[in-house]
């Protein structure tokens, strides 16, 4: 069975955001898609108090990337719950590159968590 792992990441100043979720394979749009509205749900519900920086109590203000990349599972050792679950992990820190806001170093992780679909 092959699963696609999808990632997202939101980039504000001295902040990031990062959610990541297992598929079974589906069309990569709508997992892209799905992916953005799980990033935002997330940061609502679990990441804007947190937030320090003055640019990052908005999500509008993250600059976003999403990704996917696939992996072969043997389908027995794959729980059926896998697809269920989001993990997130909402960091301060710096960029090694801040012009583009890349190669985030994470200093101090705020707040991180795993959270079923369900739920969010």
């Amino acid at each position: 069975m092959e699963m696609i792992r999808g990632v997202a990441v939101a980039n504000w100043k001295n902040e990031q955001l990062e959610i990541s979720k297992w598929f079974k394979s589906a069309d990569e749009n709508k997992i892209n898609k799905e992916l953005q509205q799980i990033l935002v749900k997330v940061f609502l519900k679990f990441v804007r108090d947190h937030a320090t920086g003055n640019d990052s109590h908005d999500i509008r203000n993250a600059e976003t990337a999403i990704g996917t990349g696939s992996e072969t599972l043997d389908s027995d050792a794959v729980p059926n719950k896998i697809t269920r679950k989001v993990h997130y992990v909402f960091a301060k820190g710096r960029y090694l590159d801040a012009k583009r806001r890349s190669y985030f170093v994470a200093e101090k992780i705020l707040v991180e968590g795993d959270i079923d679909i369900e739920k969010i």
